[in-house]
Order: C-alpha cells, then sequence, then structure tokens
C-alpha cells in the first residue's frame, strides 16, 4: 500500500486510507497495543528512506515520533541519513526536533553513519541511493552532520524561544551565530545578541505542529476536584485581587544612563514595614519609589566601579559591559557613563560607537573639556582628520590648557603627514 500513496494526491490519499480512528491518542500511533502496532511508525521509516518529505511531514504531524526506533534500534533519521535522503534528515532534525544522538542496536549514531560516507564504510548507500526519489544528495558525510548539529542548535534555541530568550546563554547564542556566519564580535550586549539569534532563527521552517485533534485526543483527562471537609459550605470564598502600587504597576523605564553622583536617598527610604503608621503594614508608593531609586544608583555605581576597574586592566570589552549596565541602572542619564564607555569602544576599535557616546556626553555636558577629546578620539581612528581636530580644538576652547586636546592636535598633524606621505 505505501508505494501507492506516494504516487499522487499523497496527503489526501493518507487521509483516506488512515486506519485509525478518527482522532487516535498518540499512544496508538506510536503503536502501543494495537493490531497497527507497526503502520506508523513503519510509515515514517518508509517515507524518509524514500526520501518523500512531505509525506514524512504529514505523519509527523499526525503524531509520528520522530525518535521511535524500530525493532533493531534505529531511528527515522537512522534510515534517512543511510538512503541519503538528506533533506528529510533535515526536515527530522529541524522541524520534528529529533535526536541526533541515539544509537541503534550497532552502537551506531546518525553522525557515525553520516562520517562512513567519506570513509566508504556505507555499504548501504551506494545501492539505495538511486532508489530515492526526491530529497537525495551527494553531501559529503562530514558536511552534512556539521549541517545537522547546527540546524539541532537552532531547533532548540528555536524551541525555547517563548521564554524570550532569557534562557539562552551568551555562549550558546555566540556559537549558533559563528556557526552561521554572523560575526558576533561587535555584539556587546546581551538584547543584540537575542536579536541577531532571532534573526538567525527566522530563515529555518518553523516547529512541525502535531494536529489538534491527535493532542486533545492525547491529553489525559483532568483530575476531579477533591471533596471538601464535611461541614464546610459549599461556597467559593471571594478572593479579593492585590493591590498595586504605583511603583510595582509601572513598566520599568530602560533610560540612556545615570547620573553622574549617587541618587540621594530618601529620607523614607530607610524605614521598614513596621516602622509605618497607621497603615497595616502597608509601604507608601513614595516610600518603595525612593528605596527602588536608591538601590538602582547604588548598583550603578558598582558597576561603573568594575567598569572601571575592567577598563585599567584594559579588558575593554568587560569595562563596556558594566558601563552599559551602569547606564541602564540609573534613571538619569550620565555622560560621565557616556564618556567612559566611548573610551572603552575606543580602546576596542569600534570608533563609530565611541563616536555616539562622545556626542551624547556632549549633549548631556557641552561645557567639558574632555568629551570634546573623547569624540576628536574617536574621529581620528575614523581618519577623520578635520572633524577631529575641529573636536580638540572645541576642547581647547572650554580649556586653553587642556594637555589631552593639545596632543590629539599633535596626533591629528601626524596623521595628515602620515597621509600626505
Amino acid at each position: 500500500m505505501l508505494p501507492a500513496l506516494a504516487s499522487t494526491n499523497v496527503i489526501s490519499t493518507l487521509d483516506t486510507h488512515r486506519p485509525f480512528a478518527p482522532s487516535p491518542p498518540r499512544g496508538v500511533l506510536q503503536g502501543q497495543g494495537t493490531n497497527f502496532a507497526f503502520t506508523m511508525h513503519t510509515a515514517l521509516h518508509w517515507a524518509v528512506a524514500k526520501g518523500h518529505t512531505a509525506v514524512a511531514r504529514w505523519l509527523l504531524q499526525q503524531g509520528a515520533d520522530p525518535d521511535m526506533p524500530n525493532a533493531a534500534g534505529a531511528t527515522p533519521l537512522h534510515a534517512a541519513v543511510r538512503q541519503r535522503s538528506d533533506d528529510c534528515a533535515r526536515m527530522l532534525v529541524l522541524e520534528a526536533a529529533a535526536t541526533m544522538a541515539v544509537p541503534d542496536s550497532l552502537g551506531e549514531t546518525a553522525r557515525d553513519i553520516l562520517l562512513q560516507r567519506d570513509t566508504g564504510g556505507d555499504s548501504s548507500s551506494a545501492s539505495s541511493s538511486a532508489g530515492s526519489s526526491s530529497g537525495s544528495s551527494n553531501s559529503s558525510g562530514a558536511r552534512l552532520a556539521s549541517e545537522l548539529e547546527f540546524l539541532a542548535r537552532v531547533a532548540a534555541m528555536r524551541d525555547s524561544v517563548a521564554g524570550g530568550g532569557a534562557e539562552w546563554t551568551a555562549r550558546a547564542m555566540r556559537g549558533l551565530l559563528a556557526a552561521a556566519g554572523v560575526n558576533p564580535a561587535g555584539l556587546l550586549e546581551r538584547r543584540e545578541l537575542v536579536d541577531a539569534c532571532r534573526e538567525v532563527i527566522a530563515r529555518y521552517p518553523p516547529r512541525i505542529i502535531v494536529a489538534q485533534s491527535v493532542t486533545a485526543a492525547a491529553a489525559p483527562a483532568p483530575a476531579p476536584a477533591p471533596p471538601l471537609p464535611d461541614g464546610e459550605a459549599k461556597t467559593t470564598p471571594h478572593i479579593a485581587p492585590p493591590a498595586t502600587s504605583a511603583a510595582n504597576s509601572a513598566r520599568p523605564t530602560e533610560a540612556a544612563s545615570p547620573s553622574a553622583e549617587p541618587l540621594a536617598p530618601s529620607s523614607s527610604a530607610g524605614r521598614s514595614v513596621g516602622d509605618a503608621s497607621d497603615g497595616g503594614g502597608a509601604t507608601a508608593p513614595g516610600t518603595d519609589a525612593a528605596a527602588a531609586a536608591a538601590a538602582a544608583a547604588a548598583a550603578s555605581d558598582a558597576a561603573k566601579q568594575r567598569g572601571n576597574d575592567a577598563f585599567s586592566r584594559a579588558d575593554f570589552p568587560k569595562a563596556v559591559s558594566h558601563y552599559t549596565m551602569a547606564i541602564r541602572l540609573r534613571t538619569e542619564p550620565s555622560a560621565v557613563l557616556y564618556s567612559n564607555r566611548a573610551a572603552a569602544y575606543c580602546g576596542m576599535r569600534y570608533f563609530g560607537k565611541a563616536q555616539s557616546d562622545a556626542e551624547e556626553a556632549i549633549r548631556l555636558d557641552p561645557q567639558q573639556p574632555k568629551y570634546r577629546c573623547r569624540l576628536g578620539v574617536s574621529l581620528l581612528g575614523q581618519q577623520q582628520l578635520r572633524e577631529a581636530e575641529t573636536a580638540f580644538r572645541a576642547a581647547l576652547q572650554l580649556d586653553p590648557s587642556y594637555t589631552a586636546a593639545i596632543q590629539g592636535l599633535q596626533d591629528v598633524r601626524a596623521a595628515a603627514n602620515r597621509t600626505e606621505n
């Protein structure tokens, strides 16, 4: 029956000839306790071995298990790679999250079988590849193994994206981006890494969704509510909604940068709940806000100090990370922090980002010559000599004896001489 179903109108034919009840539970589709114990599993093995990607995808949508082994311990992925149905193998790993590390009864994983292609150890591939009707390829075994491992990374991160990427580690994200050919060196903030990973994941098909009728039939019935104790009134108690203070209900503001000086804590910030008078133990919203602001200021100062320590060690990426955290923790912008981060960016030779931070520092405090010098250094690094000279001269207008500005003008002249020569 299976070869006939693979010719025309494959999916509609399968829908017509499905030998199950209209909404079978997942256990039935895996063949547990039925006369059709082999049907769904054998169909999936056959479809991927023959390269019928559309049929295999439909079977997976009906609840077929991509990791269900046969009598020899082989999964559908084993069948796909052994028969050189490479497109089916990609679909199993990416769209069905098939596991690559499952060994068969011979102890071979899908990767082991792929590597045998390059050594000539795959005895079945030569004779079977000609019989594969679609989805087969002559891909190098090692190359396809690497591709499947990359697709497995994509699938794993995609399937956990419901958490907003919060569980993605920086190492995993950088590894995915590097494998996708994206240079993660310039992505210093976690948000940038998450967005870049989302862009990579969006290039690939989504996870196969099992038909709703299948999942509904497989879902266990909800447990009955426990009986009430004898004598207890069968009424639903009224539960008052929790009170929400203005400090808790407001969305956190992602500020551009903190202030240069720590915010002074409010006189009421140190009061405990027990100190509140006639409030039933509740803390006033203003007190909560002041305490939160003081805590944020202290955390920002600590992050700034860690950035200074990293900068003194010439660990510029770490310094940028700490300064960025300090900027985010403050509720008011800080020219000092933007200037510090600009210096760290210059140390990394990210002169474009350094220029942006220096310009922001100047906007916040236009009377500080140091920030003009930061801008001059960033422009000099981009070989914008005329603009760099203008920035250093602007610093000297604020302070004619400012040493960094004088040195900056000398550096501009030296760079101009090198260009002329």
